[in-house]
């Protein structure tokens, strides 16, 4: 991790730049004052292309930038921007950014404090090459410091959410009582959230945005330059700006915030976002703050009637889930990418992007993902990332999926979410047992049409038990399933196995090393 530093003066001269990347499209940009010095953003090819992301990732990203470029010029800040299309666009990124510091006389390089490792080595790089000084800047893209999950860590001596969760709230004085204990009694009420929607409930539907200038002509030039990248650009959808994403976080706090809590765990073939918030993509690029966040719930609830478990299951997804997957990321993303302790090599067929797998639940979230870039944490847990650990695919091949697929994703977002929570490929150092399930489990939780698909997803399961009995046994949450696979009536048994092996050789791919 590169070293922090915290500015003392706001007086720059002018051989300082600052760089902006995507995700750091903030609003309030008092830590980092851009009047006063030149700002540097960049559309890079290198980033789009990296993988075949969605057409929305693009344009959100893109569109975004754009809208930024637009607030700093009009505050008065010089703003070096290239578009995606400018020329000569095939310039790296490097070569871009030595053009504006030798165009500014730059000897110092400011940035935010930099997410993505690979990113952060490379501009790190560039300044040790070319003997400029970096200073990085702490980032309002999350409540917690480096330094301060370092203190959590050595407090608490292992990671594990329950306890990084409740060192927030204590740290940040959050749904606490005059006393310093929980309101309520309790950390947390996900016992209370685990409900399966009413047959009968009114959803509110989501109040899309107007498309803006930028994200028309944006859309067009992802499909002009990415055609072939999955998603459709006429049936975007997200807010861009700062202004339109303070209003889909109010329109979420007085339409769906009191429902969130029981409810969050539900699946849905008619209401894919439930009542969730949708902040995630907006949040992971800056656009609002973890913090605009948190004290606009927290201010809502004090004057309505939020109940609790609503109130502390939302804040927990933000304080503790979010921060919690970026700590882990930055403590130890570079070993655990590089883990596959279940050994599983298997590829995805293209029936994972064309939603034919013959699973129900995985297709109807295929659909969705394709169609809109975004599924929640339940659909993508127990759902996808269930059936591709049940399936023996290779973890790096389920994160390429992910960050393909998702317009919120990032490499500190899914590096620890597949490798640590979905694939458990990394034997537990950062959760204490895998997320599987059997259909039963799909069908309590949504309304999916029951069919052979049960018996193909059952014997998946089973077949995953039968075959990691020495990791189960282990665990004792999960011994008792390897007791349950030994009463299975042995007729049943070879039924269902016999299915999965068949969904095994059909639907993935047999393969080794994956690039």
């Amino acid at each position: 991790m590169g070293k922090q530093y915290a500015l003392r003066s706001p007086s720059f001269t002018s051989k300082n730049m600052i760089i902006l990347f995507g995700n750091m499209l903030f609003s309030d940009r008092s830590t980092l004052p851009t009047q006063q010095m030149p700002v540097f953003m960049v559309e890079d090819d290198g980033f789009c292309t990296h993988f075949k992301y969605h057409k929305h990732k693009l344009i959100l990203v893109l569109a975004a930038m754009r809208h930024h470029r637009d607030a700093l010029q009009q505050q008065g800040t010089t703003v070096e921007y290239w578009e995606l299309d400018s020329e000569p666009s095939k310039l790296s990124y490097e070569e871009k950014l030595l053009q504006a510091v030798q165009k500014y006389s730059v000897t110092t390089l400011h940035t935010y404090t930099i997410e993505d490792c690979g990113l952060r080595d490379r501009i790190q790089d560039f300044c040790s090459n070319h003997h400029l000084t970096l200073i990085f800047h702490e980032s309002p893209l999350f409540l917690t410091t480096h330094a301060e999950f370092q203190t959590y860590r050595k407090r608490y001596k292992r990671l594990f959410m329950g306890d990084f969760y409740k060192f927030q709230r204590l740290r940040l004085e959050i749904l606490l009582d005059k006393d310093g204990k929980p309101q309520g009694g309790q950390w947390s009420y996900d016992d209370r959230n685990r409900k399966p929607l009413p047959k009968k409930i009114d959803i509110p539907s989501l109040s899309l945005p107007t498309p803006t200038h930028h994200v028309k002509a944006v859309s067009a030039l992802v499909d002009r330059l990415f055609p072939d990248h999955p998603g459709q650009s006429q049936n975007f959808w997200l807010p861009v700006t700062h202004k339109d994403s303070t209003v889909w976080l109010h329109q979420f706090l007085s339409e769906r915030f009191s429902n969130f809590g029981p409810y969050e765990d539900a699946l849905s073939t008619k209401e894919p976002f439930v009542f969730h918030s949708v902040l995630s993509p907006m949040l992971n690029l800056g656009i609002l703050t973890p913090k605009e966040v948190v004290d606009s719930a927290l201010a809502y609830a004090a004057k309505h009637d939020v109940p609790l478990n609503s109130l502390e299951g939302f804040i927990r997804q933000i304080i503790g889930w979010r921060e919690y997957i970026r700590g882990v990321y930055h403590a130890i993303a570079p070993t655990q990418r590089q883990q596959n302790v279940l050994s599983h090599h298997r590829k995805l067929t293209p029936d994972w992007y064309n939603g034919t797998t013959g699973l129900v639940p995985v297709d109807r979230v295929i659909q969705q993902v394709q169609n809109r870039g975004w599924a929640h944490h339940i659909e993508r847990l127990m759902v996808m990332s269930n059936v591709m650990l049940l399936a023996e695919i290779h973890p790096t091949e389920v994160y390429r999926w992910f960050m393909e697929l998702f317009v919120d994703s990032a490499d500190w977002v899914m590096v620890p979410n597949v490798y640590g929570m979905g694939q458990f490929a990394d034997g537990g150092q950062m959760m204490t047992k895998p997320y599987i399930s059997g259909s039963n489990y799909l069908n309590k939780m949504g309304d999916y049409p029951k069919g052979d698909w049960c018996e193909v997803w059952d014997g998946l399961y089973w077949r995953f038990v039968d075959r990691k009995r020495d990791l189960l046994t282990r665990n004792p949450r999960l011994s008792m399933t390897i007791k349950t696979l030994e009463k299975m009536d042995s007729e049943r048994r070879q039924k269902i196995f016999a299915k999965a092996e068949e969904f095994i050789q059909t639907k993935t791919v047999s393969g080794n090393a994956i690039a």
